[in-house]
């Protein structure tokens, strides 16, 4: 199939939002997501991505000038993918989620809409990744095309969504007056080592799948751990008596003998 004009051009853009279109549905109806929260992460995750470009864009011939080499070749794109793909997209998208309004939100909800913010800056990158690479799509044909919007949905956009979901966390806790830095730094080394291996081809490319792993997985972690810690002190305590109640009933059934 080759490209056939400006037609297929709308379809891509949708399939480029159908991640975040799908998320939106399911955590409206499924997990009663208010819709303004929704709308407010989905339009800020869309501006979130001006700053970030701008930034890499001045920053990239201030800090990184062509020919400089830190530690040889592979140090220099680490370093490269750990502080524009980490620190500045994260420290952008840190700032940009204190914009959610969350007076009234529980952590969940606002986990959720953190997460919602992440698929949303992921979508419109991968739109924009589309219309940048639409010359090429022209000469090679769509395939290569519609095969890497399906395989940016699996990795960049998850990616995208796990680190925000770890900035919503350190988020919350910066709002609870709480030190709990550990997901900030998790989002950028995760996010920088991803665009690390993202950049190779070959059976390299393939640790970036591991980064989407980890990701998913100190998502969790996170999340279990500042959700345990929001619940309240009682709740928090009627665990340990529940661990200890059949061998205190036990020992309460026991009568002394003389």
């Amino acid at each position: 199939m080759r490209y056939s004009g400006t037609m297929n051009v709308p379809i891509v853009i949708a399939l480029c939002f159908a991640p975040f279109l799908l998320c939106f549905l399911l955590f409206r109806f499924a997990f009663r997501l208010r819709l303004s929260t929704e709308l407010a992460a989905g339009l800020l995750g869309l501006l979130a991505v001006l700053p970030i470009a701008f930034m890499q864009l001045f920053l990239e011939q201030s800090v990184f000038q062509d020919g400089m080499i830190v530690g040889g070749i592979s140090g220099t794109l680490f370093l490269r993918a750990l502080f524009f793909n980490g620190l500045i997209e994260e420290a952008v998208k840190v700032v940009f989620l204190f914009f959610i309004p969350s007076k009234r939100l529980s952590f969940r909800e606002f986990f959720l809409a953190g997460l919602l913010f992440g698929i949303c800056l992921g979508s419109f990158e991968s739109a924009a990744y589309f219309l940048t690479h639409l010359q090429q799509a022209n000469g090679r044909g769509a395939e290569l095309l519609y095969h890497l919007i399906f395989v940016r949905m699996a990795s960049s956009d998850v990616i995208h969504a796990c680190c925000a979901g770890l900035g919503a966390v350190f988020v919350r806790a910066v709002r609870s007056r709480k030190a709990y830095v550990a997901p900030l730094v998790f989002a950028v080394l995760i996010h920088g080592i991803f665009d690390f291996f993202a950049g190779f081809d070959g059976i390299l490319r393939w640790f970036s799948a591991g980064a989407v792993l980890l990701g998913i997985l100190e998502c969790r972690i996170c999340f279990m751990k500042w959700q345990e810690n929001e619940r309240p002190a009682p709740e928090r305590k009627e665990a340990a008596p529940q661990a200890a109640g059949p061998a205190e009933s036990v020992s309460a059934g026991r009568t002394p003998h003389a």
